[in-house]
């Protein structure tokens, strides 16, 4: 028995609601609920522990600023309109940032049908675009506070459809973009290299001006400095959440030294990669 399915079982809703939602296998659950008019803020990402959920969640960021860690080593800026799905057991930390809340509208959902969408590769965790002017959660929240069967397969089908959309749109994504996947597939795969453009023109198969133009196009920077980028977010993960030395961090990257390392890393984040980690680390309760 895999990890979806242990998760699963766990789940604390489906006894409660009716039997017809409970027989088609999809369900939101009421822990997840927030009046349409009010809006949840979530604490503070240094203050997150790092978590793992036995059930499916979507929160739709509509204001402030946030950081999105997932337990597969990725990690993210959120900034209103983008919409974060966790699925079962994967650990997870998200909150607010630069002393902005995460104001978030927010569902919680999970059944035998939810696993097999996410088996089928619908449900994904991640961050996603979703829209930066309407709440897209607040109409499914509305009907699931009707308690009647008619409201409740309303809402469920509303959350399947808005699932799929995102899904589609993950999908029009990489079609858009399969330069950019490929390259940062390959900087994520070798951390500690220092790609040339020429090399990651010969990935692509194409010209080292024909690469600068579109990174400049996709990203708005240079290749190298989007290598650095990347090499900057893994960083700031290792420190966040891992006890490894900044020395081994430096020369896993491709750092000549940890003085090279923590003076870019400075420049870029404004903190020393020491001062970075006692700031961001999570008080210790015992």
């Amino acid at each position: 028995m895999n990890n979806t399915e242990k998760t699963y079982h766990i789940e604390r809703c489906g006894k409660n609601l009716p039997a017809r939602i409970r027989e088609y296998g999809f369900w939101i659950y009421p822990s997840g609920y927030i009046a349409p008019h009010v809006s949840k803020s979530t604490s503070p990402y240094e203050k997150c522990p790092k978590r793992e959920f036995g059930f499916f969640t979507i929160s739709h960021m509509h204001a402030g600023h946030g950081h999105l860690w997932l337990g597969d080593g990725r990690e993210f800026d959120v900034h209103p309109g983008d919409c974060i799905v966790v699925t079962p057991g994967m650990p997870n930390r998200f909150g607010g940032i630069n002393k902005e809340g995460y104001i978030e509208d927010t569902c919680d959902f999970g059944g035998p049908a939810a696993v097999m969408m996410q088996r089928a590769g619908i449900i994904q965790s991640g961050l996603f675009p979703l829209d930066r002017k309407v709440r897209r959660l607040v109409p499914i929240i509305e009907y699931t506070l009707d308690p009647s069967v008619e409201s409740q397969f309303t809402a469920v089908f509303k959350l399947q459809q808005l699932l799929m959309r995102i899904y589609e749109d993950s999908l029009t994504k990489k079609k858009e973009n399969p330069m950019l996947e490929t390259i940062t597939q390959h900087i994520n795969a070798y951390p500690q290299k220092w790609w040339t453009v020429s090399e990651l023109a010969e990935i692509c198969r194409m010209s080292t001006t024909h690469l600068r133009r579109l990174f400049l196009r996709k990203t708005g920077l240079a290749p190298k400095a989007y290598i650095d980028a990347i090499k900057m977010n893994l960083a700031s993960s290792r420190l966040l959440n891992t006890d490894t030395s900044i020395r081994e961090i430096a020369l896993s990257l491709g750092y000549r030294n940890q003085y090279h390392f923590s003076c870019r890393f400075k420049t870029i984040t404004g903190l020393s990669p020491r001062s970075y980690r006692g700031k961001s680390k999570p008080p210790s309760f015992g």
